[in-house]
């Protein structure tokens, strides 16, 4: 089970990453099996990110 962060907790993004270290190779095989997986990581044109991981301002 992955942790959520918790803003006021940093151990809780410790295990946060740790855990998220553990499921590397699955995100690994994601990338190579799942154009989905791709595409929502991908850049476009101008280099910007079509869709992608959350940002500070999100």
């Amino acid at each position: 089970m992955l942790y959520l962060d918790v803003a006021t907790r940093w151990n809780f993004t410790y295990l946060m990453l740790e855990k998220a270290r553990k499921f590397q190779k699955v995100f690994d095989r994601l990338h190579d099996e799942d154009p989905l997986y791709r595409n929502y990581f991908a850049k476009g044109v101008n280099e910007s990110l079509h869709l992608g991981p959350p940002q500070f301002l999100d």
